[in-house]
């Protein structure tokens, strides 16, 4: 799956040519109030990080898509699913960062709904999928609650100080 569409997104494997315009998203301090602990300063730590994202769509034909306003064209984030492990289960963990400027706009989840509806599919329904977050990080956990996922407040620090997970039903 290299592109999906949705009715405002351009949905696209991401590609080298992507990274300044996503490192500028990732390293914006407004982007890590709440994740302290992954951002990513150097250009070498993101490269490392981007590298894996564009490894995992080698490997399994999926991962974290670019985000394109069909509006403007504009790269302005980045969402998907990679491989996870949450205490030995094998998990589809989804992610989403898009620039401030985009939040509270219902991007996330529109992006998320479509990627999570073609990957589930593609794997068979075979995997639960899984929200980390921090438990400070409102939006993002508003965000989770609203696609559908369920709060497991025993795994509550498993990976992380302040870490809070949020699963779908798998199939």
């Amino acid at each position: 799956m290299t592109t999906m569409d949705t009715a405002r997104l351009r949905l696209r494997k991401p590609e080298q040519e992507d990274f300044e315009v996503l490192y500028a998203i990732h390293a914006d301090p407004r982007n890590n109030r709440y994740n302290p602990g992954w951002i990513r300063t150097t250009r070498e730590d993101f490269q490392a990080f981007f590298d894996a994202v564009l490894a995992h769509h080698k490997q399994y034909g999926f991962g974290y898509y670019v985000l394109e306003d069909k509006e403007d064209s504009q790269v302005f984030g980045m969402s998907g699913l990679r491989f996870a492990t949450v205490k030995d289960e094998t998990c589809l963990n989804l992610y989403y960062r898009i620039t401030p400027s985009k939040t509270r706009q219902g991007f996330v989840k529109e992006a998320a709904r479509k990627i999570m509806d073609v990957v589930l599919d593609t794997t068979d329904h075979a995997y639960r999928v899984v929200v980390l977050t921090h438990e400070d990080n409102i939006p993002s956990r508003a965000t989770a609650v609203s696609l559908g996922f369920t709060y497991h407040p025993e795994l509550n620090d498993v990976g992380g100080q302040g870490n809070v997970y949020y699963f779908n039903d798998k199939g």
